[in-house]
């Protein structure tokens, strides 16, 4: 997300990161908890099924007016009541710090100059995990027999997870599209899915932010106008794009290492869980480090003790020492 934002700030777009609110997004049509109730993160058929009826019910009582809108309201009222019950029985927590079910948030919102937005959800799958690998391998086999319609494909993986993307992400947009068309608001965000796989192919998504930076850019470009250094706009342009995709390809390979890093390690851990055993990675590391440092500190103060006296540690009383030292090893972690 951090390649993402940079060129978009390199463009002059203006940029809202941090988990785009459902509520603000939707211009407080909806409160915040029932934001929460109609878009959670994670959600059944059956629950997602009766939020599409309860928001289809909400743009007919939209168009009510007078007493007939008061009164469906408060039955409008008892349906989210009803819903929140369903939500309670049939979806499962999503926060596993705290127990809670969370909303659904979108992670980076980009609009320009001119109003028009794009809310993206950039993510990285493994092409050739086992859940994938048949469709994978059929691809692949077709792309070497030369069949024209599989050659630019993109990988199975990408077209999986991008309908994934726009089946949980369906109700908020159709709500989106609602308040245009009731003129609660002038335009609709256009949603586009990041996927990229960890081979670092990219899907459509990707062309598509591009089409929106250089656009963005170019304009910037014009109004800035003649350069003192002398670079034209095609030049600074094609730099712009080749600099964005290889900070793309860098966030990819980063997100790989950290994975191998946190490999083998307990889920709590890797999730920074509140436990003793889920400390996060950079809480364990900051701990070694001090252990470390309060090691070799009362070794040379150790050290320093004996040459005043005038004689120097054996081998065995360091050993004994350090056997010391790492007896301290449980009160750190307890601290």
């Amino acid at each position: 997300m951090w390649a993402v934002r940079y060129a978009a700030l390199k463009a002059g777009v203006q940029v809202c990161t941090g988990d785009v609110d459902t509520y603000k997004l939707l211009q407080g049509e909806f409160s915040k908890a029932q934001c929460k109730l109609l878009f959670p993160k994670a959600a059944t058929k059956a629950y997602t099924d009766e939020t599409r009826r309860l928001l289809d019910r909400f743009e007919q009582v939209a168009k009510l007016r007078g007493d007939e809108q008061r009164e469906a309201r408060q039955d409008l009222q008892q349906q989210f009541e009803a819903l929140q019950r369903l939500q309670d029985q049939s979806c499962q927590p999503t926060d596993h710090k705290t127990g809670q079910r969370k909303g659904l948030r979108l992670d980076i919102q980009l609009t320009n100059r001119d109003g028009d937005s794009l809310i993206l959800d950039p993510t990285v799958v493994h092409s050739t995990a086992a859940s994938r690998r048949q469709a994978e391998v059929a691809l692949s086999w077709a792309r070497k027999l030369g069949v024209a319609a599989m050659r630019r494909k993109e990988a199975a993986a990408i077209t999986v997870r991008t309908a994934e993307k726009h089946k949980t992400y369906g109700p908020l947009l159709a709500t989106l599209a609602s308040q245009q068309l009731r003129g609660v608001r002038g335009t609709v965000p256009t949603f586009l899915p990041l996927v990229a796989t960890t081979h670092h192919e990219l899907g459509e998504g990707f062309g598509q932010l591009e089409g929106f930076l250089l656009a963005a850019y170019q304009q910037r470009l014009e109004d800035e106008g003649e350069r003192p250094d002398g670079l034209v706009a095609t030049d600074l342009l094609a730099s712009f794009l080749t600099e964005f995709r290889f900070d793309v390809h860098c966030a990819i390979a980063k997100g790989q290492a950290q994975m191998q890093l946190a490999a083998g390690t307990p889920t709590a851990v890797r999730r920074g869980g509140q436990s003793g055993e889920g400390l996060s990675l950079r809480q364990g590391r900051a701990q070694d480090q001090a252990l470390e440092q309060a090691q070799d500190q009362a070794l040379k103060q150790a050290q320093d003790q004996a040459q005043e006296q005038g004689q120097g540690l054996e081998h065995g009383q360091v050993a004994e020492l350090n056997g010391s030292l790492d007896s301290m090893v449980p009160l750190c972690e307890a601290s």
